[in-house]
């Protein structure tokens, strides 16, 4: 009990063992048994009943179950490569869901001249005589 005798509200948030051998058999294939494509953060919380929030907050406590997240993260970003390398996957939400592994489409263009500064280059037309 807590002060006054209220009891908590929710379920308790213990990071047992059986929770981690749990995370752990998602990462490594168990994603698929739900079913997910890729595994996810979110299909993590569903799989252990838990918020998102529980398992950063998890996460942030615990080396081990930072593995955990890191491991999603990392099986998530190999498989959309090659799923979307391969045609396996939409292009499209490929792509989307690369941008949050850092990957980017961006073109970038240079508005200097090449000397470095930003003057335009003057061309003079000389008659040959």
């Amino acid at each position: 009990m807590t002060k006054k005798g209220k009891r908590p509200i929710g379920r308790p948030g213990e990071l047992t063992a059986e929770v981690m051998e749990c995370a752990w058999a998602y990462v490594k294939g168990g994603f698929r048994d739900v079913p997910n494509q890729i595994p996810s953060v979110a299909g993590l919380a569903f799989v252990l009943g838990r918020r998102r929030e529980t398992l950063y907050d998890w996460g942030r406590r615990n080396q081990n179950f930072s593995d955990i997240l890191d491991a999603i993260s990392t099986t998530q970003e190999m498989m959309l490569l090659d799923g979307g390398l391969s045609g396996d996957f939409n292009s499209s939400v490929t792509k989307m869901i690369l941008t949050k592994h850092g990957y980017s489409d961006k073109q970038e263009t240079s508005v200097s001249s090449p000397d470095g500064s930003l003057k335009p280059t003057v061309i003079k037309l000389v008659a040959q005589s």
